[in-house]
């Protein structure tokens, strides 16, 4: 089972994460790279014909609600029964798919709703969504010498230590993957196919209503998250994101902290207590030494 590290100072902040069990996914544009997450500019004649791709997802997704809506006897915006039953009839009939379009488009601003999502816009909005992210940085390596001296305060810090559990958000591709390292930039190939839909949510009242998107697992906008300049190699990094940065619980189960190399004992034994008495699961405690002979870093058990 593999452990991720968070490197950190000794800090009230850090102290809050044990005690509340809580951690803080980062907005991209507070990272330090100022590349973060970013996409080139999106070319106008793929953009379109992205767009006419997109709608006829949305199209068949309205009509596939809109069965499912007939089958159920549920309301879908505002038509039931034999007038919903009608309403699919007479798009069904329609060859032109820009009409269907319109049609599917103009029941739903009647009934009150947004109408369908305009795919433009869609997918400009990619650029602003990936700046919304919420970003948690851990590495794999809790003897990097670099990683200290940069984040956990000149090696006099702490590396707390997530498993990668079964079923946790840390071993689950769309939330954690491992940081893929390259100078090319990140260019989104309308090519490709994409998640792009609808959303139906069910709001207060009953009412339906529909938002269109591009999932944070759609492989390309999954690219542009998990890379990162050749610069920053060293780091050896994995990402933990949700759609929006804040506050979240444990992702997985704190299961060891490794102390710097010059932390000093009095932290290393005040924190080994603040874990003690806040976290349930065992935690393994380690300290990093120099490893004899070498300039490298090791690490070894702390015996309590």
């Amino acid at each position: 089972m593999n452990i991720l590290y968070k490197y950190r100072d000794f800090s009230t902040r850090t102290n809050e994460i044990i005690t509340d069990k809580k951690i803080w996914l980062a907005k991209p544009s507070t990272l330090n790279d100022p590349l973060e997450c970013q996409i080139e500019e999106f070319e106008r004649s793929k953009l379109n014909k992205y767009a006419q791709k997109s709608k006829e997802v949305q199209l068949a997704g309205f009509l596939f609600e809109a069965m499912r809506c007939h089958k159920c006897k549920d309301d879908f915006f505002g038509l039931k029964g034999r007038r919903l039953k009608q309403f699919i009839s007479k798009i069904g009939k329609l060859k032109d798919q820009n009409r269907k379009y319109k049609l599917a488009n103009k029941l739903m601003i009647e009934s009150g709703t947004n109408g369908l999502s305009d795919p433009i816009k869609e997918a400009k909005s990619i650029s602003e969504q990936l700046q919304n992210i919420g970003v948690f940085s851990l590495s794999e390596d809790p003897c990097n010498m670099l990683m200290w001296s940069h984040y956990g305060n000149n090696h006099k810090g702490v590396a707390l230590g997530f498993s990668q559990l079964p079923n946790s958000k840390l071993s689950d591709s769309d939330f954690c993957c491992r940081v893929n390292y390259k100078d090319d930039v990140n260019q989104f190939d309308f090519e490709e196919d994409h998640l792009s839909g609808l959303e139906y949510r069910v709001e207060t009242g009953g009412r339906l209503s529909v938002n269109g998107y591009v999932p944070l697992k759609d492989e390309q906008v999954q690219i542009a998250m998990f890379t990162k300049t050749k610069d920053w190699e060293y780091e050896k990094e994995w990402r933990y994101i949700e759609e929006k940065y804040g506050s979240y619980d444990f992702p997985s189960e704190l299961s060891e902290v490794v102390f710097g190399l010059s932390s000093d004992e009095t932290s290393r034994n005040d924190f080994i207590r603040l874990c003690k008495n806040n976290i349930a699961n065992p935690v393994q405690f380690k300290k990093i030494v120099r490893i004899k002979g070498t300039t490298k870093l090791g690490i070894e058990l702390i015996k309590i």
